[in-house]
Protein backbone atom coordinates (compact mmCIF):
# COMPACT_ATOMS: atom_id res chain seq x y z
CA UNK A 1 0.00 0.00 0.00
CA UNK A 2 2.59 2.50 0.85
CA UNK A 3 4.48 1.37 -2.06
CA UNK A 4 1.61 2.24 -4.51
CA UNK A 5 1.02 5.75 -2.58
CA UNK A 6 4.93 6.88 -3.35
CA UNK A 7 4.22 5.60 -7.24
CA UNK A 8 1.18 8.00 -6.90
CA UNK A 9 3.01 10.89 -5.65
CA UNK A 10 5.90 10.64 -7.76
CA UNK A 11 4.18 9.91 -10.58
CA UNK A 12 2.33 13.05 -9.75
CA UNK A 13 5.28 15.57 -9.40
CA UNK A 14 6.67 14.54 -12.84
CA UNK A 15 3.36 14.90 -14.55
CA UNK A 16 3.74 18.38 -12.92
CA UNK A 17 6.92 18.85 -13.92
CA UNK A 18 6.17 18.05 -17.73
CA UNK A 19 2.70 19.66 -18.35
CA UNK A 20 3.57 22.82 -17.04
CA UNK A 21 7.46 23.39 -17.37
CA UNK A 22 7.24 26.89 -19.72
CA UNK A 23 6.45 28.88 -16.56
CA UNK A 24 8.45 31.02 -15.12
CA UNK A 25 8.60 32.24 -11.48
CA UNK A 26 10.43 30.87 -7.85
CA UNK A 27 10.66 31.05 -4.36
CA UNK A 28 13.39 30.77 -1.90
CA UNK A 29 13.47 30.76 1.86
CA UNK A 30 13.87 29.23 4.91
CA UNK A 31 11.49 27.44 7.99
CA UNK A 32 11.99 26.13 11.33
CA UNK A 33 9.71 25.54 14.06
CA UNK A 34 8.16 22.29 16.38
CA UNK A 35 9.00 18.86 15.77
CA UNK A 36 7.45 15.76 17.32
CA UNK A 37 7.56 12.08 16.90
CA UNK A 38 5.26 9.82 17.42
CA UNK A 39 5.68 6.09 17.73
CA UNK A 40 2.96 3.64 15.50
CA UNK A 41 3.83 0.22 16.66
CA UNK A 42 3.91 0.70 20.71
CA UNK A 43 7.39 1.50 21.62
CA UNK A 44 7.79 4.08 24.11
CA UNK A 45 9.27 7.30 22.17
CA UNK A 46 9.53 9.40 25.55
CA UNK A 47 5.60 9.18 26.56
CA UNK A 48 4.31 8.58 22.52
CA UNK A 49 5.26 12.07 21.88
CA UNK A 50 9.14 13.17 21.34
CA UNK A 51 9.53 16.76 20.63
CA UNK A 52 12.17 18.57 19.17
CA UNK A 53 13.12 21.02 16.60
CA UNK A 54 13.31 21.30 12.95
CA UNK A 55 14.72 23.60 10.56
CA UNK A 56 15.67 23.40 6.64
CA UNK A 57 15.75 25.33 2.85
CA UNK A 58 13.29 25.36 0.71
CA UNK A 59 13.05 25.98 -3.07
CA UNK A 60 9.76 25.98 -5.39
CA UNK A 61 9.49 26.53 -8.86
CA UNK A 62 5.74 27.74 -9.39
CA UNK A 63 4.22 26.87 -12.66
CA UNK A 64 1.28 28.47 -12.48
CA UNK A 65 -0.91 29.56 -9.25
CA UNK A 66 -2.06 26.69 -8.39
CA UNK A 67 0.11 23.70 -9.36
CA UNK A 68 4.33 23.97 -8.50
CA UNK A 69 7.10 21.69 -7.39
CA UNK A 70 8.76 21.88 -4.01
CA UNK A 71 12.14 20.58 -3.06
CA UNK A 72 14.06 21.11 0.18
CA UNK A 73 16.66 19.84 2.65
CA UNK A 74 15.09 19.29 6.44
CA UNK A 75 16.58 18.20 10.10
CA UNK A 76 14.47 17.43 12.66
CA UNK A 77 16.87 17.15 16.02
CA UNK A 78 16.44 17.01 20.12
CA UNK A 79 14.72 13.82 19.91
CA UNK A 80 15.14 10.67 21.97
CA UNK A 81 13.89 7.34 22.23
CA UNK A 82 13.80 4.83 25.45
CA UNK A 83 14.46 0.90 25.10
CA UNK A 84 15.50 -0.99 27.70
CA UNK A 85 15.87 1.47 30.05
CA UNK A 86 18.07 3.50 28.05
CA UNK A 87 17.65 6.71 26.58
CA UNK A 88 18.95 7.49 23.06
CA UNK A 89 19.04 10.80 21.34
CA UNK A 90 18.73 10.60 17.43
CA UNK A 91 18.31 13.33 14.66
CA UNK A 92 16.31 12.98 10.85
CA UNK A 93 17.45 14.68 8.06
CA UNK A 94 17.80 14.38 4.34
CA UNK A 95 16.02 15.76 0.79
CA UNK A 96 12.57 16.21 -0.09
CA UNK A 97 10.49 16.61 -3.09
CA UNK A 98 6.63 17.51 -3.46
CA UNK A 99 4.18 18.55 -5.93
CA UNK A 100 2.30 21.55 -4.46
CA UNK A 101 -1.41 23.01 -4.69
CA UNK A 102 -2.61 26.34 -4.32
CA UNK A 103 -5.26 28.42 -3.83
CA UNK A 104 -4.60 32.16 -4.86
CA UNK A 105 -5.86 34.52 -2.21
CA UNK A 106 -4.48 37.97 -4.00
CA UNK A 107 -2.72 39.03 -7.18
CA UNK A 108 0.75 39.06 -4.81
CA UNK A 109 1.27 35.54 -4.52
CA UNK A 110 -0.62 34.63 -1.34
CA UNK A 111 -1.96 31.49 -1.21
CA UNK A 112 -2.82 28.54 0.81
CA UNK A 113 -1.79 25.51 -0.48
CA UNK A 114 -1.47 21.72 0.25
CA UNK A 115 1.83 19.31 -0.68
CA UNK A 116 2.35 15.77 -1.18
CA UNK A 117 5.84 13.87 -1.79
CA UNK A 118 8.75 12.23 -0.03
CA UNK A 119 11.65 12.75 1.98
CA UNK A 120 14.62 11.01 1.77
CA UNK A 121 14.85 10.09 5.52
CA UNK A 122 18.49 9.53 7.06
CA UNK A 123 18.83 8.71 10.80
CA UNK A 124 21.46 9.40 13.19
CA UNK A 125 21.09 7.71 16.90
CA UNK A 126 23.84 6.73 19.44
CA UNK A 127 24.05 3.59 19.83
CA UNK A 128 22.16 2.61 16.81
CA UNK A 129 23.58 0.67 14.13
CA UNK A 130 23.14 0.63 11.34
CA UNK A 131 22.06 4.05 10.00
CA UNK A 132 18.24 4.03 8.99
CA UNK A 133 17.32 5.09 6.10
CA UNK A 134 14.08 5.28 4.10
CA UNK A 135 11.82 7.27 1.55
CA UNK A 136 9.02 8.76 4.35
CA UNK A 137 6.07 9.83 2.25
CA UNK A 138 4.55 13.62 3.66
CA UNK A 139 1.96 15.30 3.28
CA UNK A 140 1.49 18.88 4.32
CA UNK A 141 -0.36 22.19 4.02
CA UNK A 142 -0.18 25.93 5.21
CA UNK A 143 -0.49 29.49 4.08
CA UNK A 144 1.78 32.16 2.85
CA UNK A 145 1.55 36.10 2.27
CA UNK A 146 3.78 37.65 -0.38
CA UNK A 147 4.12 41.03 0.40
CA UNK A 148 4.18 43.74 -3.21
CA UNK A 149 8.58 43.95 -2.66
CA UNK A 150 9.03 39.91 -3.38
CA UNK A 151 9.80 38.84 0.39
CA UNK A 152 6.64 36.22 1.65
CA UNK A 153 6.18 35.01 5.71
CA UNK A 154 4.66 31.11 5.66
CA UNK A 155 3.09 28.71 7.98
CA UNK A 156 2.45 25.22 7.63
CA UNK A 157 2.39 21.59 8.87
CA UNK A 158 4.30 18.44 7.74
CA UNK A 159 3.62 14.95 8.67
CA UNK A 160 6.40 12.29 7.32
CA UNK A 161 4.94 8.66 7.63
CA UNK A 162 7.77 5.95 8.84
CA UNK A 163 10.14 8.30 8.72
CA UNK A 164 12.23 6.20 11.10
CA UNK A 165 12.40 2.23 11.97
CA UNK A 166 14.66 1.83 14.92
CA UNK A 167 16.54 -0.89 13.96
CA UNK A 168 19.07 -0.51 16.88
CA UNK A 169 17.15 1.54 19.34
CA UNK A 170 14.04 -0.80 18.99
CA UNK A 171 13.65 -3.16 16.79
CA UNK A 172 10.55 -2.86 14.94
CA UNK A 173 9.94 0.53 16.01
CA UNK A 174 7.91 2.86 13.04
CA UNK A 175 8.32 6.49 13.72
CA UNK A 176 6.10 9.19 12.24
CA UNK A 177 7.57 12.98 12.32
CA UNK A 178 5.18 16.04 12.29
CA UNK A 179 6.79 19.43 11.81
CA UNK A 180 4.92 22.35 12.31
CA UNK A 181 7.24 25.38 11.11
CA UNK A 182 7.06 29.47 10.19
CA UNK A 183 9.20 30.11 7.28
CA UNK A 184 11.18 33.87 5.49
CA UNK A 185 11.04 33.31 1.49
CA UNK A 186 12.01 35.76 -1.02
CA UNK A 187 9.53 35.07 -4.76
CA UNK A 188 12.12 35.86 -7.64
CA UNK A 189 8.82 36.17 -10.15
CA UNK A 190 7.68 39.57 -8.55
CA UNK A 191 7.52 42.23 -10.77
CA UNK A 192 8.41 45.76 -9.48
CA UNK A 193 5.49 48.42 -9.72
CA UNK A 194 5.78 48.99 -13.77
CA UNK A 195 4.80 52.83 -15.62
CA UNK A 196 2.04 52.91 -17.73
CA UNK A 197 0.86 55.67 -18.97
CA UNK A 198 -2.91 57.44 -18.76
CA UNK A 199 -4.38 60.22 -20.25
CA UNK A 200 -5.39 63.24 -18.21
CA UNK A 201 -7.83 65.55 -19.02
CA UNK A 202 -8.27 69.10 -17.56
CA UNK A 203 -10.51 72.25 -18.46
CA UNK A 204 -9.40 75.29 -19.64
CA UNK A 205 -11.14 78.36 -20.81
CA UNK A 206 -9.42 81.01 -22.58
CA UNK A 207 -10.85 84.60 -23.01
CA UNK A 208 -10.41 87.41 -25.74
CA UNK A 209 -11.92 90.67 -25.37
CA UNK A 210 -13.21 91.92 -28.92
CA UNK A 211 -13.00 96.15 -29.05
CA UNK A 212 -16.27 96.82 -30.57
CA UNK A 213 -15.09 100.23 -32.14
CA UNK A 214 -12.80 98.33 -34.01
CA UNK A 215 -15.49 95.11 -34.90
CA UNK A 216 -18.13 97.81 -35.95
CA UNK A 217 -19.07 101.77 -36.57
CA UNK A 218 -20.23 103.75 -34.05
CA UNK A 219 -23.77 102.48 -32.92
CA UNK A 220 -23.21 99.65 -35.56
CA UNK A 221 -24.05 95.94 -35.29
CA UNK A 222 -22.38 95.39 -38.54
CA UNK A 223 -18.89 93.94 -38.67
CA UNK A 224 -16.60 95.80 -40.63
CA UNK A 225 -13.41 94.47 -42.34
CA UNK A 226 -10.87 94.77 -39.19
CA UNK A 227 -13.65 93.48 -37.11
CA UNK A 228 -13.81 90.15 -39.19
CA UNK A 229 -9.88 89.91 -39.23
CA UNK A 230 -10.18 90.25 -35.70
CA UNK A 231 -11.94 86.71 -35.12
CA UNK A 232 -10.11 85.28 -37.74
CA UNK A 233 -6.81 85.75 -35.79
CA UNK A 234 -9.09 84.92 -32.14
CA UNK A 235 -9.75 81.36 -34.09
CA UNK A 236 -6.11 81.03 -35.37
CA UNK A 237 -5.42 81.48 -31.29
CA UNK A 238 -7.68 78.57 -30.36
CA UNK A 239 -6.70 76.30 -33.49
CA UNK A 240 -3.09 76.54 -31.85
CA UNK A 241 -3.90 75.75 -28.51
CA UNK A 242 -5.10 72.46 -29.32
CA UNK A 243 -8.09 72.52 -26.99
CA UNK A 244 -10.79 70.01 -28.14
CA UNK A 245 -14.60 70.18 -27.54
CA UNK A 246 -14.89 73.58 -28.12
CA UNK A 247 -17.22 75.50 -26.25
CA UNK A 248 -17.80 79.34 -27.03
CA UNK A 249 -19.65 82.17 -25.42
CA UNK A 250 -20.33 85.28 -26.99
CA UNK A 251 -21.27 88.36 -24.61
CA UNK A 252 -22.34 91.69 -26.00
CA UNK A 253 -22.11 94.71 -23.85
CA UNK A 254 -22.84 98.72 -25.04
CA UNK A 255 -21.65 101.95 -23.39
CA UNK A 256 -24.06 103.87 -20.78
CA UNK A 257 -24.95 106.79 -23.13
CA UNK A 258 -28.57 106.99 -24.32
CA UNK A 259 -31.54 104.64 -23.80
CA UNK A 260 -30.51 101.25 -21.99
CA UNK A 261 -33.81 99.34 -23.47
CA UNK A 262 -31.87 100.80 -27.12
CA UNK A 263 -28.30 99.68 -25.90
CA UNK A 264 -29.64 96.32 -24.42
CA UNK A 265 -30.98 95.79 -28.42
CA UNK A 266 -27.23 97.23 -29.44
CA UNK A 267 -25.16 94.56 -27.69
CA UNK A 268 -27.89 91.46 -28.59
CA UNK A 269 -27.16 92.62 -32.11
CA UNK A 270 -23.84 93.12 -32.13
CA UNK A 271 -23.04 89.77 -29.85
CA UNK A 272 -25.08 88.21 -32.56
CA UNK A 273 -23.07 89.56 -35.51
CA UNK A 274 -19.86 88.13 -34.21
CA UNK A 275 -22.01 84.31 -33.78
CA UNK A 276 -22.37 84.60 -37.42
CA UNK A 277 -19.30 85.25 -38.44
CA UNK A 278 -17.78 82.18 -36.34
CA UNK A 279 -20.50 79.77 -38.10
CA UNK A 280 -19.04 81.37 -41.14
CA UNK A 281 -15.57 80.43 -39.98
CA UNK A 282 -16.85 76.90 -39.43
CA UNK A 283 -17.49 77.13 -35.82
CA UNK A 284 -20.58 74.66 -35.00
CA UNK A 285 -23.85 76.50 -33.98
CA UNK A 286 -24.45 73.94 -31.41
CA UNK A 287 -20.78 74.79 -29.57
CA UNK A 288 -21.90 79.00 -29.13
CA UNK A 289 -24.11 80.78 -26.84
CA UNK A 290 -24.66 84.23 -27.28
CA UNK A 291 -25.74 86.75 -24.99
CA UNK A 292 -26.52 90.23 -24.65
CA UNK A 293 -25.70 92.40 -21.67
CA UNK A 294 -26.37 96.07 -22.77
CA UNK A 295 -24.85 98.67 -19.92
CA UNK A 296 -23.95 95.94 -17.70
CA UNK A 297 -20.82 95.49 -15.81
CA UNK A 298 -18.77 98.25 -17.15
CA UNK A 299 -14.91 98.04 -16.99
CA UNK A 300 -14.54 102.19 -16.94
CA UNK A 301 -16.78 102.76 -13.61
CA UNK A 302 -16.99 106.40 -12.34
CA UNK A 303 -13.84 107.59 -14.81
CA UNK A 304 -15.97 109.24 -17.14
CA UNK A 305 -18.50 110.79 -15.43
CA UNK A 306 -18.63 115.23 -15.75
CA UNK A 307 -17.22 114.56 -19.35
CA UNK A 308 -19.06 116.23 -22.65
CA UNK A 309 -20.52 114.30 -25.05
CA UNK A 310 -17.65 114.08 -27.40
CA UNK A 311 -15.22 113.01 -24.57
CA UNK A 312 -17.33 110.64 -23.15
CA UNK A 313 -17.75 108.45 -26.30
CA UNK A 314 -14.13 108.21 -26.28
CA UNK A 315 -13.76 107.28 -22.26
CA UNK A 316 -16.60 104.60 -22.43
CA UNK A 317 -14.56 102.55 -25.41
CA UNK A 318 -14.30 100.16 -23.38
CA UNK A 319 -17.37 99.48 -22.09
CA UNK A 320 -18.16 99.01 -25.92
CA UNK A 321 -16.90 95.34 -26.41
CA UNK A 322 -17.70 91.78 -27.31
CA UNK A 323 -16.30 88.80 -25.01
CA UNK A 324 -16.14 85.35 -25.99
CA UNK A 325 -14.79 82.77 -23.78
CA UNK A 326 -13.64 79.59 -25.24
CA UNK A 327 -13.60 76.59 -22.91
CA UNK A 328 -12.07 72.97 -24.32
CA UNK A 329 -10.68 70.04 -22.91
CA UNK A 330 -6.34 69.68 -22.83
CA UNK A 331 -5.91 66.07 -22.95
CA UNK A 332 -2.17 65.25 -21.65
CA UNK A 333 -0.36 61.64 -21.39
CA UNK A 334 0.56 61.17 -17.52
CA UNK A 335 3.06 58.34 -16.27
CA UNK A 336 2.29 56.58 -12.82
CA UNK A 337 2.58 53.53 -11.48
CA UNK A 338 0.59 50.49 -11.72
CA UNK A 339 0.86 47.53 -9.16
CA UNK A 340 1.61 44.15 -11.46
CA UNK A 341 0.54 41.00 -10.06
CA UNK A 342 2.96 38.70 -8.96
CA UNK A 343 3.90 35.98 -11.18
CA UNK A 344 3.90 32.54 -9.75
Amino acid sequence: MKLKLLTLICATTICATTAFAGVPGSTVGVRGGYAFGHATDGVEVKNADDTGVGYGLFFEQHFNENLGLFAGYNQFDGLSATHAGKDYDYKIYGPELAARFAIPLDANGSDVFFKAGAMYALTDAEGAIPKDRRLAPVVGFGAQYQFENGVGLRAGLDYYFNAYRGEGIAEGADVDMGFAYVGLQYHFGHKEAAPTLYKETTTEVKSYVLDANTLFGFDSAVLSDDGKQAIVAMLKDVEQSNLQNLQFEVNGYSDRIGNEAYNQKLSEKRAQAVTDNLIENNVSPETITTTGYGIANPVTGDKCTGLKRADLIKCYAEDRRVEINVKGDTVSEQTKTKELPAQK
